[in-house]
């Protein structure tokens, strides 16, 4: 709640494959290289629209921003009322909702917050969200409305496995 985070992904082409990334409860070594990754400069435009379908073009240009782990915050108001972590990435305001991986490229974050080119951004920790309720307006796949689960046992259900331990 109160946190600057976007998570989601575009229908895309069945033809199209592409890796999940493996999201984890770790955090960081003193540091530790982390990389916050973003789309810089996305241009998406909407080609057709019905309602509430639209058919969209989009140019995505994803980039990834290097920066090391300085340390946790219990929070970091206004962007987080949880635990979070700061890092010493220059990140450009895109890159919110982006994942941050490890240097052994797990997901530990989402970016959520930077200095405006000062010197260091946030990431919220993603182990937060596995225990919270997908929100029942969330659908998959043309289902209905109503979805009770959390999104840890959303990512279950799509065999994607969260890594456990510190």
């Amino acid at each position: 709640e109160g946190t600057d985070v976007a998570i989601g992904q575009l229908e895309v082409d069945a033809e199209f494959s592409h890796s999940v990334l493996t999201p984890c409860e770790w955090t960081p070594v003193e540091k530790e290289m982390v990389c916050h990754w973003g789309c810089d400069l996305t241009e998406i435009s909407v080609l057709e629209e019905d309602g509430d379908v639209y058919q969209i073009k989009s140019d995505c240009k994803v980039r990834g921003v290097n920066g090391h782990f300085i340390e946790t915050q219990s929070r970091w108001p206004p962007f987080t009322q949880a635990e979070c972590h700061v890092t010493s990435a220059t990140t450009p305001h895109s890159a919110s909702g982006g994942p941050v991986t490890l240097s052994t490229g797990q997901v530990f974050g989402i970016s959520t917050s930077s200095s405006d080119l000062g010197g260091y951004s946030i990431a919220s920790m993603v182990k937060h969200a596995f225990e919270c309720p997908v929100p029942p307006h969330f659908r998959l796949n043309g289902e209905t409305k109503g979805r009770k689960q959390t999104w840890g046992e959303l990512l279950a259900e799509f065999g994607v496995e969260v890594l456990k331990g510190t």
